[in-house]
């Protein structure tokens, strides 16, 4: 079985629309949030085609039941979101490869642990997406879970039922 339009999650290079407020300047670590990053901040360090950086995160189940997360080779499916004056905004998106491996399940208290690439292109690159040079704006961000389910079954749209919101996001986290 196949989930058309998926890419890996490692890849996140949709542009945030500028203008958004930057929030608080220094994050500290929710310790109470279901998504960890290892850090509170994150700089953009250079690269042969941009500058990238690194979020490694685990993922603690605090839900009751059993939740399982459908993907391709493994990638837990997520978003970053960026905070702005009004709330969270969609500012990164994955996208994931044409395929559908086993669920990856984590018990009442398990945890999964994964990590993802936030990169921006400088204006000479050959690749066509991501952030042109100096265009991705520093600011507050949080890892949200966008593919997880109770009572995984492959045979169901969706795979399952929907895992609530509160269970599938992370501690607040700095780009500069």
């Amino acid at each position: 079985m196949t989930i058309p339009g998926r890419l890996p999650s490692v890849l996140l290079a949709t542009a945030l629309a500028a203008g958004c407020g930057d929030g608080p300047s220094e994050p500290r670590l929710d310790h109470e949030a279901p998504v960890q990053t290892e850090a509170p901040s994150y700089s953009m360090i250079r690269t042969a085609s941009g500058a990238e950086a690194m979020i490694d995160f685990v993922f603690t189940n605090q839900s009751s039941q059993r939740i399982s997360f459908p993907n391709c080779r493994g990638a837990i499916q997520l978003i970053v979101e960026r905070q702005s004056e009004t709330g969270w905004e969609f500012a990164f998106g994955p996208g994931y490869p044409d395929c559908l491996g086993p669920p990856v399940h984590v018990a009442p208290g398990g945890t999964a642990s994964g990590s993802t690439s936030v990169f921006q292109y400088d204006l000479t690159s050959s690749f066509c997406c991501g952030f042109a040079e100096g265009t991705a704006p520093p600011g507050t961000y949080r890892i949200r879970i966008v593919e997880a389910v109770y009572n995984y079954d492959d045979s169901r749209p969706f795979f399952g039922d929907p895992v609530e919101a509160r269970f599938l996001v992370s501690n607040r986290f700095r780009i500069n």
